[in-house]
């Protein structure tokens, strides 16, 4: 294959793209040219388009990088616009190690909504600008009114009644439903690895949630990454986020101002507590209804001026023994919603493409197969009986979702109020 000479791509040639992203990563050239076994002056040649890129090339050069061979081939695709150095807020090496496997995670999905695309299996035509346009707040510099009205627009497009079981496996479906984007719920497998991940482009935005996190921790977390995704100001990036933290980056905490009001609308908030003679009493319902984790509920109802400093502190420290007097000794609910691991989710919308594309021709079954993390023959066996009507429902849920009865067993004893 290194022989093999490339068509040149038009006004940018593949070497200087290959130029362009390795720059881009700040990488040295000399490093490269002994990735692509080629001496300094024969790589300088390549870059300036002296020489020509074989395919061997090309391959080389997306290996080093990391990026996918269609960033080098196809310089206006999104994923040439995905970065190439990882946007993180963790930082030990080993963190940094989980951060680029979810980078290259995201960029092979990516890559297959690229030749789904290409293959004639695109979104559907009103996903891409189903979004587009919600970033347009009539207050662009302040950040926090910023949040909320684009809080409130979202939740105009996809319901105050979201929630009817399951908080966060409710919240992805009405993403996915009503605004096109992507949400994926599955282990990270490191315990470096960040708490969820998005990809910012409206051409394919994509939500990436790590299943081994606590359910009330994982819905901030799809709340906290829809708001990257919407408030995305045309520049394509991959958002990777370890700790939801806000002190220092405006973005983050209007991303978490977001969530806060997508998640706890202000009228909900209020209308809780008004229905309560003490706010202790209100603790609970909210816990239950709103699915965020104790602190988060304390935290907001602080920043909303419902209690305050002091009532904020004291809450925090109300415990276990208070939370039960408040909820009348019922905590079953409560329980399973803040001791639950969330399982794993397809993401349905990219899933059923693949589907039709796997059906078509296009793609072959093991795409498919790993979206649904199932056996590949298996899943070759249930596409020989397939037809164009085939729903993703239609190959079975290989979601895992937690079982209700264990995790309330398991949650006996343990604070339900800890972080």
């Amino acid at each position: 294959m290194r022989g093999c000479k490339l068509t040149p791509m038009g006004k940018t040639s593949i070497g200087t793209q290959i130029a362009l992203l390795r720059k881009r990563l700040s990488r040295d050239l000399l490093e490269m040219a002994d990735a692509l076994e080629l001496d300094g002056a024969e790589m300088a040649d390549l870059e300036a388009g002296r020489r020509p890129a074989s395919a061997g090339d090309v391959a080389a050069a997306a290996q080093f990088l990391r990026v996918s061979s269609l960033a080098i081939l196809k310089p206006d695709s999104l994923l040439a616009r995905l970065p190439v150095a990882k946007r993180s807020n963790g930082d030990e090496a080993s963190g940094e190690e989980a951060d680029q496997d979810v980078m290259l995670r995201l960029t092979s999905l990516a890559e297959l909504n690229h030749v789904l695309t290409e293959g004639g299996y695109p979104p559907a035509p009103d996903i891409p600008q189903s979004h587009n346009g919600m970033s347009a707040a009539k207050h662009p510099k302040d950040w926090l009114q910023h949040a909320r009205e684009l809080a409130e627009l979202a939740l105009e497009r996809i319901g105050h009644d979201w929630c009817r079981d399951n908080p966060l496996l409710d919240l992805a479906q009405a993403i996915e439903d009503k605004l096109g984007v992507d949400v994926m719920v599955e282990s990270l497998g490191s315990a470096n690895a960040p708490l969820a991940a998005a990809i910012t482009d409206s051409e394919f935005s994509f939500i990436l949630i790590n299943a081994d996190q606590r359910s009330s921790r994982a819905l901030f977390s799809l709340a906290h990454e829809l708001g990257h995704v919407l408030h995305h100001d045309g520049n394509t990036q991959m958002q990777i986020d370890h700790h939801l933290r806000a002190e220092h980056d405006r973005s983050e905490r209007a991303a978490n101002a977001f969530a806060a009001n997508l998640l706890m609308p202000e009228s909900k908030v209020r209308s809780f507590v008004a229905s309560h003679d003490h706010i202790v009493g209100a603790l609970y319902p909210m816990l239950v209804s709103f699915g965020v984790s104790y602190e988060t509920l304390i935290y907001r109802l602080h920043n909303l001026q419902i209690i305050n400093a002091n009532g904020r502190d004291s809450l925090l420290g109300y415990g276990w023994s208070g939370l039960r007097e408040s909820a009348n000794g019922n905590l079953d609910a409560l329980l399973r919603n803040r001791w639950a691991y969330p399982g794993r989710r397809p993401p349905s919308l990219l899933t059923q493409r693949c589907l039709t594309g796997a059906l078509g021709g296009t793609v072959g079954a093991a795409p498919l197969a790993r979206l649904l993390n199932a056996d590949i023959e298996d899943v070759i066996r249930k596409l020989g009986t397939a037809s164009h009507t085939t729903t993703v429902a239609d190959m079975d849920d290989y979601s895992s979702p937690p079982d209700a009865e264990e995790v309330a067993d398991a949650a006996l004893g343990a604070d339900p109020l800890a972080a």
